[in-house]
């Protein structure tokens, strides 16, 4: 599902871990644990700070939220939500 890895495991700020792929990122740290989102959702956490910013790590892999076509994965400080009738990435 994420394609072939493009780097190796790079460590990130807070003792975290991260691997970017052909079409996603698997981040890990020792208080989360290992979760992975797809391109959208994981090119909009970079331009949010990556790991060290506001969002932090992710909590949960990337889902379809209930009911929707929508796909979301949680961060230790908000959500990340990608629409896909609108191709928007949104947050909370």
């Amino acid at each position: 599902m994420l394609g072939y890895p493009l780097n190796g495991n790079t460590p990130v700020p807070g003792g975290g871990r991260r691997t970017t792929f052909q079409k996603g990122r698997i981040s890990w740290s020792p208080a989360t644990g290992a979760h992975w989102a797809g391109s959208l959702i994981a090119a909009e956490h970079v331009r949010r700070g990556s790991e060290p910013g506001p969002l932090g790590y992710p909590t949960s892999n990337e889902q379809t939220v209930a009911g929707t076509a929508q796909r979301q994965v949680t961060y230790q400080g908000g959500t990340l939500t990608y629409d896909p009738a609108t191709g928007m990435v949104t947050g909370t």
